[in-house]
């Protein structure tokens, strides 16, 4: 359809009904043969191309763009899905985190400082083992500039914080759980970051 409107051909929409009906009327036999198809679609436009409806004209661009919102749209419905189940198992474990980094005003698990520490300290015991120093070095690595100092000692005390806990065990298990769904969250935000670059830098 592609090289047909390149070369300017006009492209007609064949109902699949009338194709039956004119293959009927018109040949010997309603059997269908190997090279019968092509021919008939010629014999229809040639024929009756009065009453044929055009495909409109290629719009290009738009459509393009169009289809890129839609899978940025889906995109991002799937990363707040993952997010939601993410923030659904962290309350049954590891509330520290949903008192660290849940709050959607702040860019909730999305975030990358959040994802980087969450998958560094998947559990309540490995993330009250992180030092003041090592949250402030994740952080940095995380892209953050801002605030740094602050934040680590904010983040320091609420992961040392007392909170309902689950057996070690349970806990482990969950935290395993907790660094798949977070391996799917990352990638999703991948996703979403890079149809927003290639959209900008398409249709700007």
């Amino acid at each position: 359809m592609i090289a047909l409107r390149s070369a300017g051909r006009p492209i007609y929409s064949i109902d699949a009904l009338a194709s039956a009906r004119y293959h009927t009327s018109h040949a010997v036999s309603a059997a269908k043969s190997a090279n019968s198809g092509p021919v008939l679609l010629a014999n229809i436009v040639r024929t009756n191309q009065a009453a044929l409806r055009p495909l409109p004209p290629y719009t290009g661009p738009p459509d393009a763009l169009g289809a890129l919102a839609r899978d940025l749209q889906n995109a991002v419905w799937l990363r707040q899905q993952l997010e939601n189940r993410i923030v659904d198992l962290l309350m049954d474990f590891y509330p520290a985190a949903i008192a660290a980094f849940a709050d959607p005003l702040q860019g909730g698990l999305v975030r990358r400082d959040a994802r980087m520490l969450l998958s560094v300290a998947p559990n309540p015991n490995r993330a009250a083992a992180l030092t003041t120093s090592r949250l402030r070095h994740l952080l940095r690595n995380a892209g953050r500039q801002r605030h740094v100092d602050r934040d680590a000692e904010r983040l320091r005390q609420v992961f040392t914080a007392t909170y309902p806990q689950q057996p070690t065990h349970a806990e482990t298990a969950m935290g395993i759980r907790l660094a798949g769904q977070l391996a799917q969250l990352e990638a999703a935000c991948i996703t979403v970051d890079r149809l927003i670059e290639q959209a900008t830098a398409q249709f700007g």
